[in-house]
């Protein structure tokens, strides 16, 4: 409980390989090539993986974003 809000799930995520792609080749402008399309996506898997297998705090460790589901809680906190 934080700010009188009750949290009901929190979600972590990674950005999506493509967004990423996108932004190598299309924003920065870097040469595409298989070696760093190779690099992206192997990346991604490897944050994927390491989160399944070591768990939440690893998960929360590779994420790029973070969403929290709250709800008002019964009681106000005492703060004074």
């Amino acid at each position: 409980m934080t700010e009188g809000l009750d949290i009901v799930k929190d979600l972590t995520d990674t950005i999506a390989p493509e967004v990423t792609k996108f932004y190598t080749f299309e924003t920065l402008r870097k040469p595409k090539n298989f070696w760093s399309v190779l690099k992206i996506d192997l990346e991604h898997s490897v944050k994927r993986i390491a989160a399944a297998v070591f768990g939440k705090k690893v998960e929360e460790q590779f994420a790029n974003y973070y969403t929290v589901l709250c709800k008002k809680a019964d009681h106000q906190p005492g703060i004074f």
